[in-house]
């Protein structure tokens, strides 16, 4: 099932935090922290706008954003702009 980037945030001090949204409408927050090397997803709210629920669907101890997440979750990661944000 492709999956849509809709929205990247870079902070150096911070890490990368990556909003997906997936052809049935589910979306998944992507965050890579620098200061502990860990990826995590979290189901996330679109219309909130914050996480649904911090039961995590995935845990790294690297970075795993620009798709590789959402890929290791079994889904097609597509980068180019088809999203349509948060």
């Amino acid at each position: 099932m492709k999956t849509y980037l809709m929205h990247r945030d870079e902070n150096p001090a911070y890490g990368v935090t990556e909003w997906w949204k997936t052809e049935d409408g589910k979306a998944l927050c992507v965050d890579f922290n620098v200061k502990i090397c860990k990826t995590i997803v979290l189901p996330y709210d679109t219309e909130r706008g914050r996480v649904k629920s911090w039961t995590k669907l995935g845990v790294w101890r690297k970075d795993m954003t620009g798709g590789k997440a959402i890929r290791e979750l079994g889904y097609e990661p597509v980068e180019d702009g088809d999203g349509d944000g948060i």
